[in-house]
């Protein structure tokens, strides 16, 4: 190709996904043709993509074979030049960007490196594995610990551990960049401070039900409940014996906070004290339904 441009919208369109089946929906009938081919595609000097907050041109060659039947496969590499990829409100620079194709067109090989550049510690991702399965991981120069690389991306410095917001930050963030409920960067974050459960949920201080948004790292029992959301809410709890556990909760849209004490007498009953902007004893008593 002479040259090419690649834009798409930071939001990709609604879609279903591949388990969803319409009823009455009827497949399309297969064509009246099958193809074979053989293609070969340069991207030449002037291929450039703007998607999904990735900003880079695009090099290499790619060979694509149909064959009856069959669905395309690919031999060949692309890489990037240059070019950052912006998540989490940064801007990463693109240090090293390879897709191998060797096999089924919809499975390359990835070998993606991006840093958040010019800082003292410049800490970015590393992702590897397939497009269909891709594994990231944080990656720093030189090297710290996996909390501290996270607030180097995010907040451009070291972590404060003794600031709520910034936990608070760092939690989706590690959601965001690694997938999933980043429980093993909350688990480190927790553990950095002595603590058993770091997390951040929509919630009502005075109401003793929180929908979490992040992970929970503890083992204790976890009753959860709809509650009344009134604002995010960051708590730190730290688990006194097997039937203790002991926690402080901020509100981040506010000056709320309480401080509760959870004690499990028995199976089913357990005792829950709360002091600070809500004073209350309260006792429970659990069923379960199977």
């Amino acid at each position: 190709a002479d040259a090419g441009s690649i834009v798409i919208g930071d939001a990709p369109p609604p879609s279903l996904s591949d388990d969803v089946v319409i009823l009455g929906n009827t497949a399309p009938a297969g064509g009246a043709f099958k193809v074979a081919a053989k293609v070969t595609i340069n991207l030449g000097d002037a291929f450039y993509v703007n998607a999904l907050g990735l900003d880079t041109r695009l090099a290499g060659e790619l060979q694509i074979v149909a064959r009856n039947g069959l669905a395309p496969s690919a031999t060949g590499q692309i890489s990037t030049v240059g070019g950052v990829f912006e998540g989490y409100g940064q801007k990463l620079e693109i240090e090293r960007g390879l897709v191998s194709f060797q096999g089924p067109l919809e499975r390359p090989a990835l070998n993606i490196v991006a840093l958040r550049k010019g800082l003292e510690v410049e800490a970015g991702v590393a992702i590897s594995g397939t497009a269909r399965r891709p594994q990231v991981r944080l990656v720093s120069e030189p090297s710290v610990p996996d909390p501290a690389k996270l607030s180097w991306i995010v907040l451009g410095r070291a972590p404060d551990e003794s600031n709520g917001a910034d936990l608070a930050l760092l939690i989706p963030a590690a959601q965001a960049l690694l997938g999933g409920t980043g429980g093993g960067i909350s688990s480190q974050l927790a553990g950095s401070l002595g603590l058993d459960q770091i997390s951040v949920g929509q919630g009502d201080l005075n109401s003793v039900n929180r929908g979490a948004t992040s992970s929970v790292v503890d083992s204790g029992t976890r009753v959860s409940a709809d509650g009344t959301v009134s604002g995010q809410v960051v708590t730190l709890g730290k688990r006194l014996s097997a039937e203790a556990f002991i926690s402080f909760e901020q509100s981040l849209v506010g000056a709320a906070s309480i401080v509760k004490l959870s004690y499990q007498l028995s199976r089913r009953v357990s005792v829950v004290a709360r002091g600070g902007t809500d004073n209350a004893v309260d006792m429970y008593y659990t069923f379960v339904f199977r």
